[in-house]
């Protein structure tokens, strides 16, 4: 779960929620059959509302010690809702069927310091044209078994973003993640 809050002066000038809940089950040594839900929020990118859920599998090309090499595919739905406004798409919702599929690895640095990298890849099933794609980039700092220091970028591109919101979209940001 990630959230955002940021003001200027006293004014707000973006607000973001994002959640994503993620299982995977282990179906043979490399193979895991996964399911996921997820919620975003964002102002910014004028997203009242985007809900999701799929399941696909996963396949680890590759686990060795200090690193992972991960290909995934799935199917899911995603209900999106924008935000009142004057754009002419203002309040538009949508239900859409997307193909999400994505790269993932891991690798151990040193002692306490990981770089994991994931890109995604979602077309529309029904027009491969109309896809976003996904790249997120952490240094993670382990500072104790129950707190971690992330460095993230964040490189995002839709191919067909609402009115007003533009097609890509890159962030760097750092958190504290506690773990209980």
């Amino acid at each position: 779960m990630k959230g955002n809050l940021e003001t200027q002066s006293g004014a707000r000038i973006d607000a973001s929620v994002f959640e994503h809940l993620r299982y995977r089950r282990m179906v043979s040594r490399r193979w895991r059959l996964e399911s996921f839900i997820q919620h975003e929020y964002d102002e910014d990118r004028r997203l009242a509302l985007r809900a999701l859920a799929g399941g696909g599998i996963r396949f680890e090309v590759s686990a060795f010690d200090g690193g992972l090499f991960a290909v995934g595919v799935a199917s899911m739905v995603e209900w999106e809702r924008l935000r009142d406004g004057n754009e002419p798409d203002a309040g538009d919702e949508s239900v859409v069927n997307r193909l999400s599929t994505y790269l993932s690895t891991e690798f151990s640095l040193a002692e306490r310091v990981e770089l994991k990298q994931t890109l995604f890849y979602q077309p529309k099933i029904t027009s491969f044209a109309d896809a976003r794609a996904l790249n997120e980039t952490s240094f993670v700092l382990t500072v104790t078994e129950r707190v971690q220091i992330p460095i993230t970028y964040t490189l995002r591109y839709d191919s067909e973003p609402p009115d007003g919101v533009v097609s890509t979209d890159a962030r760097l940001h750092t958190s504290v993640v506690f773990r209980f």
